[in-house]
């Protein structure tokens, strides 16, 4: 590709601000005569002593300045057609000259489409071209922008036009194509220095690869954003199968906590990047790596019962690897996870922790008004049992005796609400002691028929 060396050049969140226009302040449409014009005031001043020169810019964009250096170096990129070519492209064209033929509408929507591009890499690097401007909008508004120019056919035209209005052997009609082919990669390239570890940014860039003309470079740029820490992530779960299968359980652990697990909380900005199945794949790996530890742990306690800490980490592990596994597989870490629960304990503790995706509230459906709920039932049942016990009989007895001659004083008294609440409280514990007799069979019967709750399985190697 012809223009390879200048995209390198321009490549990142310098994109507008390497811009030989930029620099120089040069419309550009200037011609050969201009341009040397511009130089020499340039120059110029320059010697005069003025350190830096400051070309305007449009409004609402912030004006940098460039030292003797840049400038210098701008005013050689326009003196090589293919760069100033490229450059051209890339900055403002207005409307004071249309001698291309291109309709009007053309060069404004060019213009917006630099404008919010610039305006929203200047927001992303802490700069405020419009206080109080929506930063999406920005960024959505230069992607349609760009999206809707490239598409356009007067576009390609506009850029033969210049080529031959440059008149050098340098650029053929085919530099056109060329340069088309070349632009959508190069204007998403800044997502690969804002998008790693920034959530917003990452969204913004997956928004642009939904137009066509970005798709497949933002793909390709989501890629390279995911594969670092994906292989970092499988060489750090390889260590730790090593260290499991070699029984050295504590550094298998280190391994995972301080090294696996952060290192895919990093993948999860760019996940909007890459294809759903690229980021299941990495989190099935350390699912995997997580729920077999927990196993190996749970049967290395053969000739010792766990203590408190080693129970909590089985469990902790096991809900780690359903929390971070593929909602297709999320089941089977389930069932481990509460195999491991009902053995070991730690239950409720184990559910209360927070975890990264809300499976807590949402997967497990632990709505926390049900939960209210749940847990009241659950006393009330544990009341229930209680009364079913011989001291719980007795005591019931008493309660009931005690409410009978509550309700016969009260009867003679003409108390009538304590006569009536006196009788609901003896129906209702005589029903108790009913339900207990009937009941009686009925755990034996259950007794008899529950096994082990099973050991929790092994996923994967």
């Amino acid at each position: 590709m012809i223009f390879e060396a200048r995209f390198r050049e321009l490549a990142g969140v310098r994109l507008y601000w390497s811009n030989a226009f930029a620099v120089t302040g040069l419309p550009t449409h200037a011609d050969g005569e201009t341009v040397d014009r511009h130089r020499e005031d340039a120059e110029a001043k320059l010697r005069r002593g003025h350190g830096c020169w400051a070309a305007p810019r449009p409004s609402g964009s912030t004006t940098v300045p460039n030292d003797a250096e840049q400038v210098r170096a701008a005013f050689a990129e326009l003196a090589d057609p293919k760069r100033r070519l490229m450059d051209e492209a890339l900055w403002y064209w207005g409307t004071d000259n249309l001698d291309c033929g291109c309709p009007e509408d053309l060069h404004r929507e060019h213009d917006a489409a630099v404008r919010r591009h610039l305006w929203a890499l200047e927001s992303a690097q802490g700069g405020d071209p419009f206080p109080g401007a929506n930063r999406e909008v920005m960024w959505l508004g230069a992607a349609r922008g760009w999206h809707a120019v490239l598409e356009n056919d007067h576009f390609a035209a506009h850029l033969r036009h210049r080529i031959r209005t440059l008149d050098t052997p340098e650029l053929g009609e085919e530099a056109a194509e060329d340069l088309l082919a070349g632009l959508p990669p190069l204007l998403v390239t800044p997502f690969s220095e804002l998008a790693h570890g920034d959530a917003f940014l990452a969204r913004m860039a997956a928004e642009w690869g939904r137009c066509a003309s970005f798709e497949g470079s933002v793909h390709k740029l989501g890629e390279v954003l995911f594969a670092p820490s994906a292989d970092r992530i499988g060489d750090a779960l390889r260590i730790a199968k090593e260290h499991r299968e070699a029984g050295r359980y504590e550094e298998s652990a280190a391994a995972l906590w301080q090294q696996v697990l952060p290192e895919l909380e990093l993948l999860d900005p760019v996940r909007p990047l890459v294809p759903a199945e690229r980021y299941d794949e990495v989190a099935l790996m350390v699912a995997v790596g997580l729920n077999n530890l927990a196993v190996d742990l749970r049967e290395s306690y053969v000739h010792r019962a766990p203590d408190a800490g080693e129970r909590w980490e089985m469990v902790e592990l096991a809900r780690k690897a359903h929390d971070v596994a593929p909602q297709r597989d999320e089941q089977q870490f389930l069932d481990n996870w509460d195999r491991l629960v009902r053995q070991f304990g730690h239950g409720r503790r184990a559910r209360a922790y927070a975890n990264p995706r809300g499976l807590s509230a949402q997967t497990l459906g632990k709505d926390p008004r049900r939960e209210q709920w749940r847990r009241a039932a659950a006393r009330i049942r544990s009341a229930i049992r209680f009364l079913r016990t011989p001291l719980g009989t007795r005591i019931s007895l008493s309660v009931v005796a005690v409410a009978l001659v509550i309700t016969l004083a009260a009867t003679l008294g003409g108390a009538y609400p304590a006569v009536s609440l006196g009788l609901v409280l003896s129906v209702i514990l005589a029903a108790l002691l009913t339900e207990r007799r009937d009941g009686a069979g009925q755990e034996a019967g259950r007794a008899g028929r529950t096994g082990h709750a099973g050991q929790a399985g092994r996923t994967g190697s």
